[in-house]
């Protein structure tokens, strides 16, 4: 139920290079968080944590996403798991899933892509537990943690999930970067 001017307003913005640009529906916002668990009370008060990232203000410690680029990825199959960059190819960057020019369907691409969809991921979250690790073990945030609820009642710092809600996730991407 937003005005038409809004609508215009935020066309021209992006017509004009502004990109960072979020509408978001509250209602599908609020219904998503109470999907994944979040009480109502909490869902209704949701913020902004990035581009696309929910959270709930003084209640969400620590907050880690990543990405997974499905273009670079479908790139890396087409490679047979090396990757290109402006310095090169790396090789070893993904899974060897085979020379595409011997697929002799759809299915089998499509197969060698989940395939590096899978690793990826897996490679993602070992990294991202890592981080996590070094990020608790070397960089703890008790400022940080007195302003967010949890962290004080459970004695433990954000870094290490003291806060009410913590937020890890792997987001999908149609970017190449």
């Amino acid at each position: 139920k937003s005005p038409d001017e809004l609508y215009l307003k935020i066309a021209d913005m992006q017509y004009h290079g502004t990109s960072n640009v979020s509408v978001l529906n509250d209602t599908i916002s609020i219904k998503a968080l109470e999907k994944r668990g979040f009480p109502r009370s909490d869902a209704i008060g949701y913020a902004m944590a990035s581009c696309v990232d929910l959270c709930i203000p003084a209640k969400t410690g620590s907050i880690a996403f990543s990405a997974v680029l499905l273009c670079r990825i479908f790139d890396m199959t087409l490679r047979n798991g090396e990757a290109r960059t402006l310095v090169g190819r790396v090789k070893g960057a993904g899974l060897n899933t085979g020379d595409p020019d011997s697929f002799k369907s759809y299915e089998e691409l499509e197969e060698a892509f989940v395939k590096q969809v899978g690793f990826q991921i897996k490679q993602i979250a070992d990294a991202a537990y890592i981080r996590d690790q070094a990020f608790a073990d070397y960089l703890p945030s008790p400022h940080i943690s007195a302003f967010v609820q949890g962290p004080l009642e459970k004695k433990t710092d954000i870094t290490r999930g003291g806060g009410v809600y913590d937020l890890e996730g792997i987001l999908l991407s149609l970017i190449h970067i």
